[in-house]
């Protein structure tokens, strides 16, 4: 998968403090990866073994676009993740790809489900960044394999507009 590199420099030491407010360590191969790109935008990227999660960006540090920002997503979402837990990437449907720490495994790479609540909201996706780098596939954007839609709500007027007959 290639990714398109991003014109701002990283700042290491805001990496580091944005991590620590999260209690997470930062990964050896997540810094490499930063230090590289400091966030970016993969094309039409999936992660292998898991077709419900299509990634739209990861977030960078110091980025003038604040949906791309790695301190103002982790701000967005501070009441909603766990302690030790961290976004790195925006996903499709709002989601989110985070690291979280524990104590026997170190930092690995989950999928956030905003939908859901507590353990349900988090499925683990690779044992390290390296891993989740070496699993992201191209993808058409189409197949979500046997993801199932629980819910959907449509603006009462919209679906009004849409309804009504043409002439």
């Amino acid at each position: 998968m290639k990714f398109q590199r991003n014109d701002i420099e990283l700042n290491e030491d805001t990496l580091r403090e944005i991590f620590a407010s999260r209690e997470v360590s930062v990964p050896r191969d997540y810094l490499v990866f930063m230090q590289q790109y400091n966030g970016t935008h993969p094309f039409r990227a999936g992660i292998s073994g898991h077709p419900e999660v299509g990634i739209r960006w990861f977030y960078g540090v110091n980025i003038p676009d604040k949906n791309l920002d790695l301190r103002e997503a982790t701000t967005a979402l501070d009441a909603s993740l766990p302690l030790k837990t961290i976004p790195i990437a925006e996903t499709e449907g709002g989601n989110a790809l985070v690291f979280r720490e524990h104590d026997v495994n170190g930092v690995q790479v989950w999928a956030w489900d905003h939908e859901r609540q507590g353990k349900e909201a988090l499925s683990l996706v690779a044992e390290t960044f390296d891993e989740l780098l070496s699993r992201i596939v191209e993808t058409d954007g189409e197949d979500l394999g046997e993801y199932t839609v629980k819910k959907a709500w449509i603006d009462p007027a919209l679906l009004a507009k849409l309804n009504k007959p043409q002439s």
